[in-house]
């Protein structure tokens, strides 16, 4: 099945609500072009994003990932960010301007549930302290989104005929 997308279709929310799976499974059902931020950095930082954050840090990842933001933001494709993307002010205005932008939303329990290997995810290390990031980012990704799915529940088939319905009604797939 082929659809086309007018303008990038970011997906935004915590780490574990499905973003990269839920563009993946867009990506091959409807021959879409995908990309996940995390993986973008990673092929041009040439190392794992828990690797550069233990290296250089927070803030030095957050900047790489506003540059790839950046050059993602003139693509028609299905961008799974990193869950952080919201932290910074000027991605949030690159998303709402350059295309549509959906939340990814799920419970931080059913989150919890999801992440097996924490090893990948620097700031999931303490449950507690990955519980008040989660808290703090509600409002960033709410704000930012022009549409919220609760993803709790559904499998990731469900998830894509929700995200493909909201963009055809959109006008933003064809």
């Amino acid at each position: 099945m082929n659809a086309e997308l007018c303008c990038p279709l970011f997906l935004i929310g915590f780490m574990g609500a499905g973003k990269s799976s839920v563009a993946q499974y867009l990506a091959s059902t409807y021959d879409m072009p995908a990309v996940d931020t995390d993986e973008a950095i990673e092929q041009t930082i040439g190392q794992t994003v828990a690797d550069y954050f233990a290296r250089e840090g927070e803030q030095a990842f957050r900047a790489r990932e506003t540059e790839c933001l950046r050059r993602l933001s003139g693509s028609p494709a299905i961008v799974a960010c990193g869950g952080g993307i919201v932290e910074r002010p000027e991605n949030r205005e690159i998303m709402r301007a350059s295309g549509r932008t959906i939340l990814l939303d799920a419970s931080f329990d059913d989150i919890a549930a999801r992440i097996e290997d924490r090893s990948t995810r620097p700031l999931f290390q303490d449950k507690h302290a990955a519980h008040d990031l989660f808290d703090r980012r509600q409002s960033l990704y709410r704000s930012t989104a022009d549409t919220v799915i609760d993803t709790s529940g559904k499998t990731v088939q469900e998830i894509c005929a929700i995200v493909i319905s909201y963009a055809k009604c959109e006008g933003i797939v064809r």
